[in-house]
């Protein structure tokens, strides 16, 4: 990324995408600058609205999410991952009835967002199931999160291995903690 912001430092789209991967690394504190100057340049650009959001759901910090997930439901009405994660930051921080309105959409067509609903919500068994009709639709953002800090609480379940075969991937070997307090139910 850094020869990209030589050419062109003033870019909101690479500041959001380096966010994003540094959120991908663990390094939350740097992925927060980095949204923040993205959001400097333009104040309404989705992406770093929704890497800002998905930050503060990989430290378990609903409350604080919401606003930033909001804004990029707002901002990106039709992105299933933005609306998957923002139904789930609803039901974390007791907003089941707009969580649901959301959801009557991504059942009919969107599982990965689905995907992302249950696993911010903390139901890693139903999160399953949606990640796997993701990789069966051939759902290009699978294969992106499929190492996520976001999926964690999934490569730690008991049904990961059938994801890992349909996804024709080696075996996982997993370290550290849960992102947030996501678990599995069975």
């Amino acid at each position: 990324f850094h020869g990209i912001f030589e050419n062109d430092s003033l870019n909101n789209f690479w500041l959001a995408r380096m966010a994003n991967e540094l959120n991908l690394a663990e390094m939350y504190d740097r992925a927060l600058e980095e949204a923040n100057k993205s959001l400097a340049l333009r104040d309404q650009y989705w992406l770093s609205h929704y890497v800002i959001a998905e930050n503060f759901v990989l430290r378990g910090m609903f409350s604080e999410a919401l606003s930033p997930a909001e804004i990029a439901n707002r901002l990106a009405p039709r992105n299933h991952r933005v609306a998957g994660l923002f139904a789930g930051v609803l039901k974390r921080t007791g907003d089941s009835a707009r969580a649901e309105s959301l959801l009557s959409e991504l059942r009919r067509s969107a599982p990965i967002g689905m995907c992302f609903y249950f696993l911010v919500s903390g139901d890693t068994s139903s999160a399953q199931e949606w990640f796997l009709k993701a990789v069966e639709y051939r759902e290009p953002f699978a294969i992106m999160y499929a190492r996520s800090p976001l999926t964690r609480a999934l490569r730690l379940s008991p049904g990961w291995s059938a994801i890992e075969h349909a996804m024709k991937l080696p075996p996982t070997e997993i370290t550290g903690n849960l992102p947030f307090s996501g678990t599995w139910t069975e």
